[in-house]
C-alpha cells in the first residue's frame, strides 16, 4: 500500500514540472529538470535515466508521446552537473 501511495505522489508532482531538451557534447539530447539531466535508454523508448552513470543514480523520468511527463522520480544522490546557458539559450557543461 505504501507504495502505491508514493508513486501516485510522484504522478501528481511530475504535472508541475518544467523541463528543457538540451544537446549533449556527444551530439545526442539530454532532459534537464531543476539542474539535473537525463539520458533516453534508447531512441525509441521514452524512459530518461539520470545521466550521471557513475554514481548509480536511481532517479528516472518517462514521458508519453507527446512528451508530455507520466513519471518521475527526482530522488538523486548526487549533485547537478553544472551547466552555463548563454544568450542564445544552449547549455555549455562546465
Amino acid at each position: 500500500m505504501l507504495n502505491i501511495v508514493i508513486i501516485l505522489i510522484k504522478l501528481v508532482l511530475s504535472e508541475n514540472i518544467t523541463y528543457d531538451f538540451i544537446n549533449s557534447s556527444r551530439g545526442g539530447q539530454l532532459l534537464m529538470i531543476q539542474d539535473y539531466t537525463f539520458a533516453r535508454i534508447n531512441k525509441t523508448c521514452y524512459v530518461w535515466t539520470c545521466s550521471r552513470k557513475s554514481s548509480q543514480c536511481k532517479a528516472r523520468v518517462k514521458m508519453n508521446s507527446s512528451n508530455v511527463i507520466v513519471y518521475c522520480d527526482l530522488s538523486h544522490n548526487h549533485p547537478p552537473p553544472k551547466y552555463f546557458k548563454t544568450k542564445e539559450g544552449m547549455y555549455i557543461k562546465m
